[in-house]
């Protein structure tokens, strides 16, 4: 719902697309994926024990579904995946 989100968001952004795109690539190569999963829902970084994700599905990188806070949509990223993602950011 756009109105949420848009009350979510309390600061005006000055920054390009391209900008934000880049900081976020930034953010990401250098996240702790060993200790915090992210929360697209909550629109925040979680130590990965406070996520509730089903134990099924807690993998090298925790990226809560929107949808179903229970899921990872990480969940089929192996170890030898990780540096090869982190390297692409």
């Amino acid at each position: 719902d756009t109105e949420t989100l848009a009350a979510l968001h309390t600061g005006a952004n000055t920054l390009s697309v391209a900008e934000l795109l880049v900081k976020f690539f930034e953010y990401y190569s250098n996240f702790d994926f060993s200790c915090f999963g992210v929360s697209v829902q909550r629109g925040c970084r979680l130590p990965v024990e406070e996520m509730n994700l089903s134990e099924n599905f807690r993998r090298e990188i925790c990226i809560a579904d929107p949808f179903d806070d229970t899921d990872n949509v990480g969940r089929t990223i192996t170890p030898e995946h990780v540096p090869l993602i982190k390297a692409e950011f």
